[in-house]
C-alpha cells in the first residue's frame, strides 16, 4: 500500500460517504465544530472540506490536519482525554501541552484508508454513529475488528487545478507571529539569530522551529484577480480569494495594468508597490493604496518591458528589474544605477520570466524566480537550488492553487 505523503486531501467516512469540514458559517472561527457534508463541488463551502496533511516533528508518525480555507487545525478543545469530546478547529499550536491535541497518527488499514488515532488515544469518529448530513465528529473509544463503524475515513487527494503559471506577481516577506511583520530584507538580523544555516533563506525558514516567536518567511501571490498567501511552515495562510478582497483599496488598473508586485520601501506605511505598465509606481497595503509619487527609470533600456522587479540587497538600497534577457540595478529612489547580473541563473528562466521574490541570507540575496509552474533559487554568486515545480516544493498548493 502506498505510504501517505503531504497534500490537500478530501477526507471521507467511509461508513456514510459524507465528507469532514468546518460546519457551515464556521468560517475561520476559532472552536467552530468539524462536520459531516455532502462534496461541494466549487467555491469556499469546498475548501472548507479541503484539508493539508502534513507529517509533525514533534511526534514520530504524527500528522496535523489543518484545513485550507480557515487554515485552522483539528483539535481536541475541551475534555481532550474523554471519549466523546467534540472535534473543533483551532490555530496551530507550538507549546507541548496544547499542540498535543491537534497531533494525529494515521493507522492504515486499506489502500488510502486510515484510522485516525489523537495523541489521548482516542479514534477520530462521528457522533451517534450518524450518517447524515452536519453529524459532528469526536473522538471516540478505538474499535477493532471488521466492524469499526464509523471511524475509519479514506483520504482523497484533491486534484490538481491544472494552472501552467503559477503567479503574474510573487513577494517574500518575513514575519514574526504576534510581533512585527516587514519585507524580508529588514529582519535579517533576527532570521540569523533563531535560525540554521541550511540551504538557503527559502529552504531554511520553511524548516519547523519550535521556537512560537521564530520569524518565518511568507509568501503573497498573485495571479489574475486571484490571491494567495502561504508559507512553507503553515501552508495556505489566506485564499484563494479576489485580490479585491484581500486589499479593500487597490491601485487604479490593478491588476490588469501591473507588470509585478514587490515589497513596499522601506519606512513606507504600505507593504506593496505594483510596478505599473511604463515603469508608474504605486503603493497599497491592506488598509490603504496610494500613489508613490515615483516612476522607473530605466535608463539606456528605457524602452524594455518590465518582466520582475524585487529588492537586490541587504540594505534595501537597490532594486533588481528583470527585462528580457538582462537587467538592471535601480536606486531606493528607483533611478538607473547600472547593469545587474545573475549569472549563475538558467537562461530559459531569465527568457520570459514571470516574476520574482527575495530574501536576505547572511551577507547574500536570495532570488526566488518563477517561469511557468517552476522556479530557482539563485544568488550573485551561485545557483542555490535548479528548476523545481511550485508543486513539489509546497504540496498543498496543488488543488488549491494549482
Amino acid at each position: 500500500m502506498a505510504a501517505l505523503s503531504e497534500g490537500i486531501y478530501l477526507i471521507k467516512n467511509e461508513a456514510s460517504g459524507l465528507y469532514a469540514g468546518v460546519q457551515p458559517g464556521g468560517g475561520a472561527k476559532q472552536g467552530a465544530k468539524v462536520v459531516l457534508g455532502e462534496l461541494h463541488p466549487e467555491g469556499p463551502e469546498r475548501h472548507r472540506q479541503f484539508w493539508h496533511l502534513k507529517p509533525h516533528s514533534a511526534r514520530e508518525g504524527a500528522w496535523t490536519l489543518q484545513n485550507a480555507h480557515s487554515t485552522l487545525r483539528m483539535d481536541i478543545m475541551t475534555g481532550r482525554g474523554r471519549a466523546g469530546a467534540a472535534v473543533q478547529q483551532c490555530p496551530p499550536e507550538s507549546r507541548d501541552d496544547l499542540l498535543v491535541s491537534q497531533l494525529w497518527k494515521p493507522e492504515q488499514i486499506a489502500e488510502d484508508v486510515y484510522v485516525w488515532v489523537n495523541s489521548s488515544g482516542k479514534n477520530l469518529a462521528v457522533r451517534g454513529e450518524r450518517h447524515d448530513a452536519n453529524a459532528e465528529l469526536e473522538q471516540a473509544e478505538p474499535k477493532r475488528g471488521e466492524d469499526r463503524g464509523t471511524q475509519t475515513w479514506r483520504v482523497e487527494a484533491v486534484p490538481a487545478r491544472g494552472e501552467t503559471k503559477a503567479f503574474d506577481a510573487l513577494t517574500a516577506r518575513v514575519v514574526s507571529p504576534g510581533t512585527f511583520s516587514g519585507p524580508a530584507n529588514v529582519l535579517a538580523s533576527a532570521v540569523k539569530g533563531i535560525l540554521d544555516a541550511g540551504g538557503g533563506v527559502f529552504e531554511t525558514m520553511a524548516k519547523t522551529v519550535p521556537d512560537p516567536r521564530a520569524p518565518y518567511l511568507r509568501f503573497d501571490g498573485f495571479r489574475g484577480d486571484e490571491f494567495i498567501r502561504f508559507s512553507p511552515r503553515r501552508g495556505i495562510e489566506a485564499g484563494p480569494k479576489k485580490i479585491s478582497e484581500q486589499f479593500a483599496q487597490l491601485p487604479d488598473r490593478f491588476p490588469g495594468a501591473a507588470e509585478d508586485v514587490m515589497n513596499a520601501r522601506k519606512g513606507s506605511s504600505c507593504t506593496h508597490t505594483a510596478v505599473m505598465e511604463g515603469g508608474q509606481l504605486w503603493e497599497f497595503s491592506e488598509r490603504a493604496a496610494h500613489r508613490a509619487g515615483s516612476r522607473i527609470d530605466l535608463g539606456p533600456v528605457k524602452d524594455q518591458r518590465i518582466m520582475a522587479a524585487t529588492t537586490a540587497d541587504t540594505k534595501d538600497e537597490r532594486v533588481a528589474v528583470f527585462l528580457d534577457r538582462t537587467a538592471v540595478l535601480l536606486t531606493d529612489d528607483f533611478g538607473y544605477f547600472g547593469e545587474f547580473a545573475l549569472e549563475h541563473a538558467p537562461d530559459d528562466f531569465l527568457a520570459g520570466l514571470d516574476t520574482a521574490a527575495s530574501a536576505p541570507f547572511d551577507d547574500d540575496m536570495h532570488f526566488f524566480l518563477v517561469k511557468g509552474e517552476e522556479f530557482v533559487i539563485v544568488s550573485e554568486g551561485k545557483l542555490v537550488q535548479g528548476p523545481t515545480k511550485l508543486t513539489d516544493a509546497y504540496p498543498f498548493l496543488t488543488g488549491v492553487w494549482m
